[in-house]
């Protein structure tokens, strides 16, 4: 999963998409505000393997609740709603 939704994760996907380079989580995360479409398909890919990961745990040990940390959680607004769902 980290491979996919982390700060690394998300950097590589949309250079393997774009074959443009981004120096930081913040860059990537303002071409999402700005509504650019190839750093929101691998946001949302790579929302889509968290939530797939969540939801194995889920079924496999049940917890309470879970809690996310880290510096991507800063821009939990961008992607939310569809890790809810």
């Amino acid at each position: 999963v980290e491979s996919y939704f982390s700060a690394t994760g998300l950097l590589n996907r949309y250079f393997d998409k774009t074959g443009k380079t981004l120096n930081s989580a913040a860059d990537f995360f303002d071409l999402v505000t700005k509504a650019d479409t190839s750093a929101k398909e691998v946001l949302d890919l790579g929302t889509d393997a968290l939530a797939e990961c969540i939801r194995n745990i889920s079924h496999t040990v049940n917890p309470d609740k879970f809690v996310l940390v880290g510096g991507l959680t800063g821009s939990y607004h961008l992607y939310s709603e569809r890790l809810i769902e």
